[in-house]
């Protein structure tokens, strides 16, 4: 069982004063450099002595390790057995950046598998880090309904 204390019958004023890991807050640590195993290792034992119970391992823009790689997988292992060592929890979010389920761009860098969007009166395709492209453009208006030149009084992309 993930968290064990909570099987017990009644939460006891020993553990409210001085809870353990799985009652301690555990936020979303950004990962927005190069990963180094040293410093990843180090700011764990800041987090403990912050009396954080454990961490969401969470890439943001300007991470530089390639996502998903043996080296990202690394850092990752030495993060999580440096939590289990200090009775910590150690979460890894599914995700690089946003938008969600795109794993950074491996899985919609076919376009076959890229989300659309209605937008401004056309349907847009949306690249890899949830920009629009022009490819794939539709017009989905019909009739005036505006001034804009294309029957919607709105702007094709190029404006947007």
């Amino acid at each position: 069982m993930l968290y064990p204390r909570k099987a017990e019958p009644a939460l006891t004023p020993g553990l409210f004063m001085d809870p353990t890991a799985e009652y301690r807050g555990a936020p979303f640590w950004a990962w927005n450099t190069k990963l180094d195993k040293d410093e990843l290792i180090r700011q764990i034992g800041i987090f403990e002595e912050m009396g954080i119970g454990g961490f969401h391992m969470h890439c943001r823009s300007g991470l530089q390790t390639d996502y998903l790689s043996k080296e990202f997988f690394d850092a990752v292992r030495a993060c999580c057995g440096e939590a289990q060592k200090r009775g910590m929890f150690a979460y890894l979010y599914d995700e690089d950046r946003w938008p969600s389920g795109a794993a950074g761009g491996l899985v919609t860098k076919d376009k076959r598998y890229r989300q659309r969007e209605y937008g401004g009166g056309w349907a847009y395709q949306r690249n890899l880090y949830g920009s629009r492209t022009d490819e794939g453009r539709l017009q989905v208006c019909a009739g005036q309904c505006g001034s804009g030149g294309n029957g919607c009084g709105l702007e094709p992309a190029s404006r947007c």
